[in-house]
């Protein structure tokens, strides 16, 4: 590629590597990332001094969605939200595929003290679709049944 001067050269290539951050984990597909979490557990790495390795592999058991983990290859992707100047690094993001996930998320906040963020589109222009303790994510819940009362 060819710039018109040395400065704009610069300029150009600065603004592609900060570009270039969160698309790095768009050259693994998801099937890369299962077997990397396969491998994560075979030998768990350590976390928040609160809980354990093992405590989160019993919480993917326990659910029908997907934990993610700052050591997991998409985790950078999948703690970003629509608002790139709110920047925040959750111990744990769970991606819910039923509502009883979430509940479980919940139970393991409260028996850890972990903090809470809920997250559906992750639009939030206040930054509230994120923290640095647990989003619980609620984007893959396809569907709702509501019995009132």
């Amino acid at each position: 590629m060819r710039w018109k001067s040395k400065k704009r050269k610069e300029a150009e290539l600065r603004v592609a590597s900060w570009n270039a951050l969160p698309s790095v984990d768009r050259l693994f597909s998801d099937k890369d990332a299962d077997v990397l979490r396969a491998r994560r557990a075979e030998k768990p790495i350590s976390l928040d001094q609160r809980f354990k390795a093992e405590d989160v592999q019993a919480l993917q058991k326990a659910i029908h969605g997907t934990v993610v983990v700052p050591a997991d290859l998409t985790y950078h992707r999948d703690r970003q939200m629509s608002l790139l100047s709110v920047q925040e690094f959750p111990q744990l993001i769970v991606f819910c595929e039923i509502f009883e996930d979430a509940r479980r998320c919940l139970e393991f906040a409260g028996k850890y003290q972990l903090d809470v963020a809920v997250r559906s589109g992750g639009h939030s222009t206040a930054g509230f679709s994120v923290n640095s303790g647990m989003l619980i994510d609620t984007s893959r819940i396809k569907h709702v049944v509501v019995h009132p009362k």
